[in-house]
């Protein structure tokens, strides 16, 4: 059956800009987020839709997903300064953290490296964060 489309989800009522598959999620097993400004959760081995994940604060839409398996995190930003982090088991943000100055965007969020929250912005700077406590850790 190459080639057949099994399902297709209809929630996002704009563009998805990023996914990432989740490992040992319980049921979910993919995030997508979207210019609409949402973070869904998806259930693909069942065909099922999860929760929908919003930041009350911001309404814009969010362009970059990154999953951190050892915490259960999910980092995710709009482009501008700040990097939210969510922890999946609340469906809360637990963080927000601010990767450069105003004039800056985030254009990259690497959370596969342990204890650190990796974040870039476009004007070549890097922090790293701590995934225990949230500080800024390093900054290069």
């Amino acid at each position: 059956d190459r080639g057949r489309l099994l399902h297709q989800f209809h929630c996002h009522y704009k563009a998805v800009l990023d996914m990432v598959g989740l490992k040992d999620q319980g049921d979910y097993t993919l995030a997508t987020c979207s210019q609409d400004g949402t973070i869904r959760l998806w259930d693909t081995h069942n065909m099922k839709e999860g929760p929908v994940l919003r930041n009350k604060e911001k309404n814009e839409g969010l362009a970059l997903l990154a999953y951190s398996k050892l915490h259960g995190f999910l980092g995710t930003t709009d482009t501008t300064n700040y990097v939210w982090i969510w922890d999946l088991a609340s469906k809360h943000i637990v963080a927000k953290l601010k990767v450069g100055e105003s004039h800056t965007r985030t254009v990259g969020i690497d959370m596969g490296h342990g204890d650190e929250i990796i974040c870039a912005s476009n004007y070549g700077d890097f922090k790293v964060f701590s995934a225990k406590n949230f500080a800024c850790i390093q900054k290069f």
